[in-house]
């Protein structure tokens, strides 16, 4: 099962084990903006979250095919992710706030924190630590935070320009960020969480280097949704991304930041911004800015 938003407010599910379209696609109109982020439910997996730049999160029970809201505010929504570990959503907001909302609370907000100067691209959650948490803003900082105590981050790495993405690998060994300086860069995650930044003794505290960059051109313009990685669950050393370079393809790197593979077809001509790996088949979805959807599988 496939979920996908658009830049309009438009809301897909695509079964593509059925052959019929009619019995294959369920499609509405949850929002009246770009969706930032569609979500499956961890703790049901017949619910699915969606959030947008109307700023508001619905929620979808596939069973009845029924969006009921469960957040709204004045600001635009750019990610959403769960917190399994306090039973809570993280929400990322343009005005560079993170609002937490309990899910065993009707989605209520129980805490809001100011992290940055501007809007927050994304929020990432540590897999095997979930108090720790990263922030990618268009402040150009990617931040670690510690849950437990919110009023400073642990580490703020400062990147040439805005910054896509941060995301944390499904064995949290590693922090990934996709930044508009066009690199991919990846940081040692367990070092910096171990090893929270302190100023020296003239008062300036000297950001972490990243294991390894590798240059990637992120510049996909005004038209094209900006690229985001994603990490493979079933081999966590190893994530995807879309390219700019001609024939259209994907590309998969390494944690260490070599490129393993290429992957091209003469059925995709055009840049694929999003994409993402199954959780347990070999299998990858793309996406691109016109509409489309494919299927990558051997």
């Amino acid at each position: 099962i496939v979920s996908v938003g658009d830049k309009v407010g438009n809301f897909a599910l695509w079964n593509n084990t059925l052959k019929s379209v009619d019995a294959a696609i369920f499609t509405a109109r949850p929002h009246h903006k770009t969706l930032s982020t569609v979500l499956f439910d961890n703790y049901d997996p017949c619910k699915v979250l969606t959030a947008a730049y109307d700023g508001r999160i619905t929620q979808l029970d596939s069973n009845k095919m029924v969006f009921t809201e469960i957040y709204s505010c004045d600001e635009a929504l750019f990610d959403v992710v769960e917190d399994k570990n306090n039973h809570s959503l993280l929400v990322a907001r343009e005005d560079g706030m993170l609002v937490q909302l309990d899910n065993r609370k009707n989605y209520k907000p129980v805490n809001e924190w100011q992290l940055h100067e501007k809007k927050i691209n994304t929020v990432s959650v540590c897999p095997d630590q979930e108090h720790y948490l990263s922030t990618a803003s268009l402040d150009r900082m990617m931040c670690i935070w510690d849950l437990r105590k919110m009023k400073k981050p642990i580490h703020a790495l400062p990147h040439a320009l805005s910054i896509n993405q941060s995301s944390w690998s499904p064995d949290g060994k590693h922090l990934a960020t996709v930044c508009m300086d066009n690199h991919i860069r990846v940081y040692d995650a367990p070092h910096l969480c171990a090893n929270p930044a302190i100023a020296k003794r003239s008062g300036d505290i000297l950001p972490a280097k990243p294991l390894c960059r590798v240059h990637h051109d992120n510049r996909t313009g005004r038209w094209l949704t900006k690229f985001k990685l994603d990490w493979d669950k079933k081999q966590p050393n190893a994530l995807v991304i879309g390219s700019m370079d001609q024939p259209r393809c994907i590309e998969v790197f390494s944690a260490s930041c070599d490129r393993l593979m290429r992957l091209r077809t003469d059925a995709v001509a055009s840049v694929q911004s999003l994409n993402k790996f199954h959780p347990s088949l070999d299998v990858i979805i793309s996406a691109n800015s016109s509409g489309r959807v494919h299927v990558w599988n051997n």
